[in-house]
């Protein structure tokens, strides 16, 4: 399934599983399914992958995709391409395939929280006051001279 992970063949890919009859898409699956890690790691077979769990449409193929999905779930949900997959086959899998998937997945340590009292921050990590602006004074001693304005008869003359 290299065209699966080709930027410009990944379209053609998706379009076969949008608009192929069950059989063709069946045959993709069953091929995809042996390199679904892969595939789903690309950041364009992501969107295939995305594509096959959307489109999947016969008890065969969900299963097919599931059972691929679920002997490497930790390692899509870590992945930032892997985890579009895992997300899409939550929202569109029936709720028995999407706990079953779920349920793969091992559990985590419960959260620990911080210890309470947090120690000091040293010195050199503190917040700086900012730096002021100094304005410039105006000189008081010597008055500015006046600022000439155009005349209109100058104006009019060069024109």
């Amino acid at each position: 399934m290299a065209l699966a992970n080709d930027p410009f063949g990944n379209y053609l890919v998706q379009k076969l599983l949008q608009y192929g009859v069950t059989e063709q898409r069946t045959k993709l699956i069953a091929i995809a399914a042996e390199e679904l890690l892969a595939i789903a790691l690309n950041v364009h077979g992501t969107r295939v992958v995305q594509k096959m769990v959307e489109t999947a449409d016969t008890a065969e193929q969900v299963s097919a995709i599931s059972a691929a999905i679920r002997c490497n779930c930790m390692e899509l949900i870590r992945d930032m391409n892997g985890n579009h997959v895992v997300q899409r086959c939550l929202a569109c899998m029936a709720r028995e395939q999407a706990r079953a998937t779920a349920a793969s997945l091992p559990r985590l340590p419960p959260h620990q929280p911080l210890p309470s009292p947090l120690p000091p921050l040293p010195s050199s990590i503190r917040a700086r006051e900012p730096r002021r602006t100094h304005r410039r004074r105006a000189s008081s001693t010597r008055p500015r001279p006046p600022t000439a304005l155009p005349s209109p008869h100058t104006a009019t003359a060069a024109a």
